[in-house]
């Protein structure tokens, strides 16, 4: 009888320490489309970046050979970046600056543009403010800060 008193005592304070769960959630998948209406032939698109709360997703579409980077929101949809021979390859934080390459130059895009920010390379990556820009620069890794007086440095 001890036993299963110690035993019932034991789950009791088990449970009373346990976080309740948390209310589970049910995935969703939502298809993105493509950069123009597909009318046959050869299609797809990618993904390689999101903003923190999921609102701006970038890549990459294709229809029939023709592909473009793209920027997507709930609100406008797909929409293509702009630029020819741009690769989008991610996103900061909040959803307004994307880097990637264009021409063999690593690029950054703003509202304000498309800044050409070192030749040879590719832009992988971004901080969560736009500020910091790494990549990489005749097959080496590189930062590159946006501060007013400081350039890219690599090793």
């Amino acid at each position: 009888m001890r036993n299963v008193f110690v035993i019932a005592t034991v789950i009791t304070i088990a449970l009373s320490i346990t976080p309740p769960a948390e209310a589970a959630v049910t995935p969703s998948f939502l298809g993105l489309g493509y950069h123009e209406v597909p009318s046959g032939g050869y299609m797809y698109s990618s993904v390689y970046g999101v903003s923190a709360d999921g609102s701006v997703v970038i890549g990459r579409s294709e229809v029939n050979r023709s592909s473009t980077a793209y920027r997507w929101t709930a609100d406008g949809g797909m929409v293509d970046i702009g630029a020819s021979h741009l690769n989008a390859k991610a996103v900061s934080a909040d959803g307004s600056t994307i880097v990637g390459d264009r021409n063999h130059y690593a690029i950054r895009l703003t509202a304000s543009g498309i800044e050409d920010l070192w030749a040879s390379g590719t832009a992988s990556g971004v901080s969560a403010n736009g500020a910091v820009v790494v990549g990489m620069f005749s097959l080496r890794a590189l930062i590159a800060r946006h501060i007013a007086g400081q350039q890219a440095r690599g090793r």
